[in-house]
Formats: C-alpha cells, structure tokens, sequence
C-alpha cells in the first residue's frame, strides 16, 4: 500500500519530510513540488532509488559505489534529495565500511613500509628491542583503524534532532553515515605526503618550518572540505535552526580533534603503562 501511494502523483505525504531545499515540512502534499520554494519533489513519487549504492545490484558495485562517492562529495544536490525516500540503514553502515576499508589500507601499506625503512631509534633505545621494533606499529594500526571509525560516525548526532519523527530520524542518520564516509577520500592525499614527509630528517629550522607550513596546508584544507560538505548536507537534510547549525559547525571539529587526541595519545600511553607494569613485575 505504501508503494501505491508513492507512485501515485495525487496521494498526499504521510510521512513527516521536509523540502531539501527550504525545509518546508511536505506532510499533507498532494503536488509533485513544494508549495513554498517551487523545488521539484517528483523523486519523492519514484521507486528508483536516488543513491547509487542502493541499485549495486543493478548497475554493479564499484559502479554504485563511485557513482554515490560523486554525489556526496561533489553533487550535494542530487544527494539530498534521498532524504524524500526511505534511506536504508544497512546500506549506509556497509557502504562506511567498505569505504573505511578502502582508505585504511593505503594508509596501513605506507605507514608499515615508512616504519620499515626507517624506525624510531628513541623508542628503540628505550624499550626492549621485540617492543620498540613491533608493538608501536601494532598500536598505530590500531589507533588509526579506531580513528577512521570514529569519524565516520560521531557527526550522526547531530542527524536525529527530536522535533523530527523516528522514521525521518533514521533516513537523516542513515544519509550522514554516507557523508562521513566519503569524505574520508579527501583527507587521503593529504595524509599520504604528510607521512611521507617525515621520512628525511630535519635538521635544519628552514626544514621545520617546510613541515609546519605543508601540514598547516595539506591537513585544514582536507578537514575544512569535510566540514563543509557535512554541513551542507546537514542544511538540506534537516530543518534545523539556525542556533543548531552553529553549534554543530563548532562542535564538529571540536569532536575531530577530541578523538584524534584520545585515540592517538590515550592509548599509546595506556598501552606503554600497561607494558611498563607488566615488565616490572617480571
């Protein structure tokens, strides 16, 4: 029966939508366009799917999945206008880690072969030879997988205000898994020559300030393409105020950088006491 009323072009929204371009809550609707801006809801009516990563079975995976990729980051538009159909959850946690994996695993290859060829002689000095030369590796991997999960979720809060109803709740949440995701793509370049600049040593402050000035560059501008593409589909996805909309711009980068210390610094620290311990005691 719900099929047959989204096809059908007279029936009325029973669901509480807003239009991704004003936020006009569309419930009671009978036309194919929103009665305060004039944006095209005839998609609404539509049983294709707008995101690719839906119709993979169709159209093929790794079809589906840069098709999708393109529509988060660079086509906000056509994105958005998923949140006038139902959003699979399901697909959205699988098309995450699919992407998770897809950026770890570069980022795991040069990290190990970097490490390989040059390690850290002050954590060798200082720890037992198996630990300087394996475990802080083991403990970097590990860190940076939790890190990749981590900020692909955290901006889901912010999807599933309560003035929403559950099921419009579920659609947001499910979209923003999509757009934490795929922006992990552009924090992969800058990573990679980041890394890669702390292979020659540094001895010389004209050096220094060569390293500052490329991480300065390579790792905001990533970070600032990440929160504005968040926010942005924030803006079309949810009819948020416009006292939410800075909280979440504030709050977003806080939350990166929260994470990044927690996961990075904490445990490394927890783990390097835990070993400590458990050498004294032997």
């Amino acid at each position: 029966m719900a099929t047959e009323q989204r096809r059908d072009v007279h029936s009325q929204v029973i669901d509480e939508i807003h239009c991704p371009q004003c936020a006009y809550c569309l419930r009671g609707l009978a036309s194919e366009r929103c009665p305060e801006c004039g944006y095209d809801l005839s998609v609404m009516r539509s049983d294709v799917p707008v995101i690719p990563w839906a119709r993979r079975g169709e159209i093929g995976v790794v079809r589906a999945y840069w098709l999708t990729l393109r529509d988060v980051l660079f086509r906000h538009d056509r994105f958005c206008d998923a949140v006038l159909q139902p959003v699979g959850y399901r697909d959205a946690q699988l098309f995450r880690w699919v992407t998770i994996g897809l950026v770890y695993l570069p980022l795991m290859a040069i990290t190990v072969s970097l490490y390989a060829f040059a390690r850290p002689r002050l954590v060798v000095e200082f720890v037992e030879p198996e630990f300087g030369l394996v475990w802080p590796m083991v403990v970097f991997q590990i860190c940076l997988a939790l890190f990749l999960v981590a900020v692909t979720g955290v901006q889901s809060y912010f999807f599933h205000p309560r003035s929403l109803s559950i099921e419009s709740q579920n659609r947001a949440v499910a979209m923003s898994y999509y757009a934490g995701s795929a922006v992990l793509w552009l924090g992969l370049p800058a990573a990679v020559i980041l890394i890669g600049f702390n292979v020659p040593p540094l001895p010389y402050g004209s050096a220094l300030l060569l390293l500052v000035g490329a991480i300065l560059w390579l790792a905001v501008f990533p970070v600032l393409a990440c929160w504005l593409s968040i926010l942005r589909i924030a803006r079309r996805v949810l009819p948020q105020s416009k006292r939410r909309g800075v909280a979440m711009a504030v709050a977003l980068p806080a939350l990166w950088g929260l994470l990044a210390i927690a996961i990075f610094a904490g445990i490394p620290v927890c783990v390097f006491y835990v070993f400590i311990i458990f050498t004294s005691v032997a």
